[in-house]
């Protein structure tokens, strides 16, 4: 990535790359421990649950989505916003 951005003509000397802080094997591992199967249609919301997230707008278009169409909805996530939103 970083000879990348050099083509496109950053300096050399000002081009760094900075590794993935995500352990990305360990996330791929663990997503094929377990098999979740769901009765009806599931919407899941993985993340922190901070303002800038939007939830706000997933939970108003959920309450409308569920008068036309039978399904769940499950965040998973903590952060600031978790007691107003549960």
């Amino acid at each position: 990535m970083r000879e990348d951005v050099i083509g496109l003509g950053a300096r050399r000397e000002r081009a760094y790359a900075i590794p993935n802080g995500i352990p990305v094997a360990r996330v791929q591992e663990l997503g094929r421990v377990e098999k979740i199967e769901y009765e009806r249609p599931t919407i899941v919301t993985v993340g922190r649950l901070s303002p800038e997230k939007g939830l706000d707008d997933l939970l108003r278009a959920h309450a409308l989505a569920r008068e036309e169409i039978a399904h769940d909805l499950l965040i998973i996530g903590d952060g600031v916003n978790r007691p107003r939103l549960e």
